[in-house]
């Protein structure tokens, strides 16, 4: 005759995983999830300004000193100078 193994809930007590434990870790996890979605969000906002400050500043003393090419290069080391800018200031504040 087989045995038959009877687990009663007294006996897997200790496995078993609190009711409320789960709900709140997720309910925690949502809320950082949000909170970190919105920070990001604006410090993406602040380094995109920062960008476009950058891009016509030095694009535009690029424009003036050297011309057309000036307006290029500027454009670009100002955008990404300008967006770290941004971003960092926005984050150190």
């Amino acid at each position: 005759m087989p045995t038959e193994d009877h687990r009663t809930p007294e006996d897997s007590r200790g496995t078993q995983q609190k009711p409320g434990t789960e709900g709140f870790i997720k309910e925690v996890g949502r809320g950082v999830g949000q909170n970190l979605l919105r920070e990001t969000g604006t410090t993406i906002k602040w380094a995109v300004c920062g960008a476009v400050v950058g891009a016509v500043v030095l694009g535009g003393l690029g424009f003036w000193k050297f011309g057309a090419v000036g307006l290029g290069v500027g454009a670009i080391i100002g955008a990404v100078v300008g967006g770290a800018t941004g971003g960092w200031v926005y984050l150190s504040a």
